[in-house]
């Protein structure tokens, strides 16, 4: 089995592991296992300890048992994300307290490991969690570099695509799996060609597989098999046969030359342990990028209409001089519950039937022209008025979702569910 990266983290600084467990036996042979990596250690056995050690020396990576004499359970998860935000968590749980452990994964923890600990499943453990904490560092580095700009088609000025594109710049310099979650027209398949493209393979083979397809699992062998693979795209990668699950997790146990995988999918993270085994969620949860439903990106409808129209107009042979006011108000108040693959239609419609200048609102197709706000002006649907209100606080936290959350005082998870949840109507 691989070891743990070598890479640190901050420059001259090995990356720092705090092991947290009231049993002395239990730190003993955490730090048995880990004391041979390029790693520096330290071990307590309180919740107070743990405190006091955080705001010593920050931890990249905490090994949190879930019981403590003087704390447990998701309060003492909830202090330590607090005290150490950018820390990750790899939650230690005894047998049968696993659904704890998956509240608090699902609360925002990178990993659980069941005791007893093998050594094997502690380190697969924290090779994931360190490719995590090295990725957001590539993040916060690249942050300032890519404002407003696009990424190989990808384009976007709201905030929340900005947060997506920085990290799918980031991600695609690593080797580690990403998996990509977001609504059906929410730009995976363009993010794919985007990762590849600004990553070290792209010289190599993309390789697409629809897991919905008759004869997934055929090809997923043949991409896996070949020689010049250099990304491996799955797209709904929850339709995953339980057969192509198993010759998947061997690839990635024994990787055959340099690539690496693209995982897709419209659920959200939480789902996809039911239809896919435990272990492949593991391995792919290790970089999650949310691709923004349209109706997060406010201020990119018009920007892409424009970009759209544009495009579509000169291949008409039209001229094109943007939109009047009531298009504007049309488009900006209509929720395209299609995403960006709906807009991208709209305005290939509106291309080939106008005849040519400004789009005012009745160019527009029907479902766009006779959208209502359905109340009286200023009012918006509570739904709405909620996620500007989560948009504004992750904006507010540096684009860091568990901050966020705990200003906002719920879970990471929540927080999510409540920004992907469509409007109502649709």
């Amino acid at each position: 089995m691989a070891e743990l990266p070598t890479v640190p983290i901050r420059a001259g600084v090995r990356p720092h592991v705090l092991v947290v467990d009231d049993s002395d036996s239990l730190r003993a042979m955490l730090l048995a296992y880990l004391r041979d990596q390029p790693l520096s250690l330290a071990a307590v056995g309180t919740a107070a300890e743990a405190l006091r050690a955080i705001d010593y020396q920050r931890p990249d990576v905490i090994l949190l048992d879930m019981q403590l004499p003087d704390a447990q359970g998701l309060t003492l998860f909830d202090s330590m994300r607090r005290h150490a935000p950018h820390s990750a968590i790899v939650v230690i749980t005894a047998f049968g307290s696993v659904g704890l452990a998956v509240d608090a994964t699902q609360a925002g923890a990178v990993d659980f490991i069941e005791k007893p600990v093998t050594r094997e499943r502690l380190m697969q453990s924290m090779r994931n969690a360190l490719q995590r904490v090295l990725l957001e560092q590539r993040i916060q580095r690249v942050a300032g570099e890519i404002a407003g700009a696009g990424l190989h088609g990808l384009l976007g000025a709201s905030q929340a695509m900005r947060d997506a594109i920085r990290s799918l710049r980031a991600a695609a310099a690593s080797s580690a799996p990403l998996l990509l979650l977001g609504e059906p027209g929410s730009g995976a398949r363009l993010a794919v060609r985007a990762v590849h493209r600004e990553g070290p393979r792209a010289a190599r083979s993309l390789v697409a597989v629809a897991c919905r397809a008759a004869g997934a699992a055929g090809r997923l062998d043949a991409a896996l098999s070949g020689d010049t693979l250099g990304t491996l795209a799955l797209h709904d990668v929850d339709a995953l046969p339980e057969p192509a699950q198993d010759r998947l997790l061997a690839a990635l146990e024994q990787p055959r030359g340099d690539w690496r995988l693209v995982a897709c999918s419209t659920l959200e993270a939480s789902a996809l342990s039911g239809p896919l085994r435990a272990e492949l969620v593991h391995r792919l949860h290790v970089v999650p990028v949310i691709l923004p439903p349209l109706r997060w990106r406010e201020d990119d409808v018009l920007v892409l209409a424009r970009h759209f129209m544009a495009i579509d107009a000169a291949a008409e042979g039209k001229r094109f001089d943007g939109f009047d006011p009531g298009a504007v108000t049309a488009l900006q108040r209509h929720q395209w519950p299609g995403n960006v693959a709906e807009l991208r239609n709209a305005m290939r419609q509106v291309a080939a039937l106008f005849d040519g200048g400004t789009v005012g609102a009745a160019d527009l197709p029907a479902g766009l022209r006779d959208a209502r706000d359905g109340g009286g002006a200023g009012i918006e649907p509570l739904w709405m008025v909620e996620q500007r209100a989560i948009r504004a606080a992750i904006a507010a936290c540096g684009g860091d979702h568990a901050t966020a959350a705990a200003r906002l005082q719920v879970s990471v998870e929540e927080m999510e569910r409540r920004l992907l949840q469509p409007d109502p109507k649709h």
